[in-house]
């Protein structure tokens, strides 16, 4: 009976007599130390000259200041040249968007009728792939359109007409 005319915040802290309480847990059982690895430099196994691309995509990729390809561009680009599904995990900022686009461009560079759609997950990413893709596809007569939320349809259907080769939008449009 006291404990019901106690007030609220008091009740709180009150431990049943016959209740077992339960032991704290052990963080040291779930946090695993941290283990220094001596980081290894990636050795690429090929150069941008290497793979089988046109000149031109060449010429743009050196324009773009690439010399090296990084390691998901090095695994990735030969595997999507020869015409194969790939399916590549980095960190930011590696040249992810490179090492897909690069093949793509290359294709259809040679295949004029073929279509590109690329879904990204943000309008952000979407504008930053089409800028790459403008940059890598610069003099080879292949267009983009960008077809994202936030943007005027009209502009967006007008370009569509156009028949570009590469249209790169977000889920919503």
């Amino acid at each position: 009976i006291f404990m019901f005319r106690q007030s609220y915040n008091q009740r709180s802290n009150f431990t049943h007599p016959r209740r077992r309480q339960p032991r704290p847990l052990a963080t040291s059982l779930l946090v695993r130390k941290a283990v220094e690895k001596p980081e290894v430099p990636y050795e690429a196994k090929h150069k941008f000259t290497d793979f089988l691309i046109s000149s031109q995509l060449q010429r743009n990729i050196a324009e773009k200041g690439y010399s090296q390809p990084t390691p998901i561009q090095d695994q990735v680009i030969p595997v999507a040249l020869a015409g194969r599904d790939v399916v590549g995990i980095a960190n930011t900022g590696t040249g992810k968007t490179g090492a897909f686009l690069i093949p793509l461009i290359n294709k259809t560079f040679y295949n004029r009728a073929q279509r590109v759609l690329i879904i990204a997950p943000t309008r952000e990413l979407a504008v930053q792939i089409q800028e790459e893709c403008k940059i890598f596809a610069n003099g080879m007569n292949i267009f983009t359109t960008l077809a994202i939320g936030g943007a005027s349809m009209y502009h967006q259907i007008s370009s569509l007409k156009r028949r570009p080769q590469f249209v790169i939008g977000t889920p919503g449009r």
